[in-house]
């Protein structure tokens, strides 16, 4: 049995069955649209095709952060039980959402000082950062305390990966993500723009490329450069905002390139989908540089 609690926030998108399958606690975020409140429920209260058209149609999608109080009271629950607490959020650079949980983890401990709660911001989004918790989940069952597998994320987060592909970067741009030049620069008629979460967890540009198929090659492309072809992986998740054909293709591509154990296709979150838009695809592994490395080539 595993001996600490393992919570990530909910923009991780994680699918239903894996969470279950490896007893991760996903923390609901929530947004809204058109004057509604929602929370992330694995799309119980809203389906993607709605969410998906609504907001391709011009209704705009507001989300929330987790509150560092929500938070205290989430840990406290757990300390107040004697279990430790792992708790991997979204990148710092894209929500306040792991402030929130520094605080809570804070204010936690000074209630409960013999409690262990560990905060790791994953410096990703989306499934990048559930990639971190599916290696919490097997270090965990592996029977690492909850210090020895904080510490082993904070290593190994900086050789995770996140490149993606949208059809419209006004979408980050209106989001705070991304900068008006940024945005407008990867617009250009004909163009599909193609990112990356950067070393310290922000969004880049990282080029361009002249149709849909051209910059979901390229994202396979620059996946084999990160790769030891010779290894075989454990986990690749890929997140699509609407568009499973896009994410179908990409995933047979992978199947046939490179030796993976398990391709995760999932559904991209309201959460992150409301600042990337529909048409994201989007592509998380973990490679055998670091990210600064990478950056520099």
């Amino acid at each position: 049995m595993r001996s600490f609690e393992l919570l990530v926030d909910s923009s991780c998108d994680l699918p239903l069955d894996i969470v279950k399958e490896l007893d991760i606690h996903v923390v609901p975020m929530s947004f809204t649209l058109g004057g509604q409140d929602y929370t992330e429920d694995f799309w119980q209260s809203i389906s993607p095709a709605e969410f998906y058209t609504r907001v391709k149609g011009g209704e705009k999608s507001v989300t929330s952060q987790l509150t560092r109080e929500g938070l205290t009271n989430l840990f406290s629950d757990y300390a107040k039980k004697g279990r430790d607490v792992l708790f991997i959020c979204l990148s710092g650079k894209l929500s306040g959402t792991h402030d929130s949980a520094v605080g809570g983890a804070i204010d936690t401990k000074m209630a409960f000082p013999e409690a262990s709660i560990r905060v790791v911001d994953s410096i990703n989004a989306t499934v990048g950062h559930g990639l971190l918790a599916l290696n919490a989940a097997i270090k965990g069952d592996e029977g690492l305390g909850v210090e020895e597998v904080a510490d082993y994320l904070e290593e190994v987060k900086h050789r995770h990966y996140a490149f993606f592909t949208v059809d419209d970067l006004m979408f980050l741009h209106a989001g705070g993500r991304l900068s008006r030049f940024s945005a407008i620069a990867g617009s250009l008629l004909g163009v599909k723009p193609v990112l990356w979460v950067c070393p310290e967890g922000s969004l880049k540009l990282k080029d361009k490329k002249r149709g849909r198929k051209a910059s979901l090659d390229w994202l396979v492309e620059c996946m084999g450069k990160c790769l030891d072809h010779g290894k075989r992986y454990k986990y690749v998740t890929i997140a699509h905002g609407n568009c499973i054909e896009d994410g179908k293709y990409v995933k047979e591509l992978i199947e046939k390139s490179f030796n993976v154990e398990r391709v995760i296709l999932t559904m991209l979150g309201a959460v992150i989908g409301s600042h990337s838009g529909p048409g994201t695809l989007a592509l998380f592994f973990e490679g055998e540089m670091g990210r600064i490395e990478y950056d520099k080539k």
